[in-house]
């Protein structure tokens, strides 16, 4: 998660001042790393990692007079939170910059259309391509239904992320009886801004007798999310505006098979795997149900792992990942090249 001394709020004039790149407030610190780039660097292509340094891309064309290549996720979550001006102001240095970046990336066709709602941008100058992973790093889950059936959340600690949601519709399934036998753990962090919304959530665990059925993991690097998956037999983050959700694809690739609301890029992976079932959004019978169906019918838990695995070898595997990154490359390249050509 991040720190809670970098929220956006706090942000909104150095964000900004960014956008600006050689407009703005680190006008000096653009300058003496261009310095440093031109003599060290022949690029062929450039990558900017998000659209929040979209700032640099007029510099780094005029400089190297190379495709630039931006990479777009979750800016959206970030720049919601700033002040109306300050929000309205970072999109349009956002379009602004867009003109000097030959492609722009998404990360799921759900997020190229929020982002193409809020900017101008060619249809021809924007291309999808999922996260991915090394699948083969993750051991396969090899959990087997006995006592327990335990949900995973993995994801920051935080309010808008669904952990709540997941905690309301336990209270209800203790009212109708049907809690026995069912676990939630949850890990991924959390920051000072989010003490608030957490000691609500403990607050109600308490009060509904949930204590025994909900267990929090506060270690979340990269080899106890690992362990975390092997102790699960689905994940669930009921979060509707992700861009993609990097978490999905790590329950993919140990075996894990997903419950997601119907909405936004969950739907899409859900619906191009077949990894896991979706549930109407903020609606606790329809997860209730979709809780009992895969805690009770092996055989459809069983293929949705089998589609899990095949989902992390096939589409969100890294190196296939990086295939379609050097596709991409390659063809703008070529058209520079005949651009010099002509």
């Amino acid at each position: 998660g991040m720190s809670g001394t970098t929220n956006s709020p706090d942000l909104n004039d150095l964000t900004i001042s960014m956008l600006k790149g050689e407009d703005g407030k680190q006008t000096d610190d653009l300058d003496s790393m261009t310095e440093w780039l031109v003599p060290h660097l022949k690029p062929d292509i450039i990558h900017i990692s998000t659209a929040l340094l979209a700032g640099m891309a007029r510099r780094f064309k005029k400089l190297f007079n190379v495709p630039v290549v931006t990479f777009f996720q979750d800016e959206d979550s970030w720049i919601d939170l700033m002040d109306a001006r300050s929000k309205s102001e970072a999109w349009a240095l956002i379009e602004d910059r867009s003109s000097f970046i030959d492609m722009h990336v998404f990360p799921s066709q759900y997020y190229r259309k929020i982002i193409t709602s809020r900017i101008d941008i060619p249809e021809n100058k924007t291309s999808v391509i999922h996260n991915g992973l090394d699948h083969l790093s993750y051991e396969q889950t090899t959990r087997s239904i006995k006592d327990k059936f335990v949900i995973g959340y993995l994801s920051r600690i935080s309010h808008g992320n669904g952990l709540d949601f997941i905690i309301d519709s336990m209270i209800e399934m203790k009212r109708q009886n049907i809690l026995d036998g069912i676990e939630l753990h949850a890990t991924g962090g959390h920051t000072g801004e989010d003490a608030k919304f957490i000691k609500k959530l403990h607050y109600n665990i308490k009060k509904n007798g949930l204590k025994h059925n909900v267990k929090f993991h506060n270690k979340f690097d990269v080899i106890s999310r690992k362990e975390f998956l092997n102790r699960i037999d689905i994940l669930s983050v009921p979060a509707c505006g992700h861009a993609f959700g990097i978490y999905l694809v790590e329950a993919f690739c140990s075996g894990i098979p997903v419950l997601q609301p119907d909405c936004g890029a969950s739907r899409e992976i859900i619906n191009l795997t077949n990894a896991g079932l979706t549930f109407k959004c903020n609606n606790k019978r329809s997860y209730i149900e979709k809780v009992m169906l895969l805690k009770n019918e092996h055989d459809i838990l069983t293929n949705l792992r089998i589609n899990s695995l095949n989902s992390a070898e096939n589409i969100f595997n890294i190196d296939k990942v990086a295939e379609q990154f050097t596709a991409v490359y390659k063809e703008l390249i070529s058209k520079n090249q005949a651009r010099f050509k002509d």
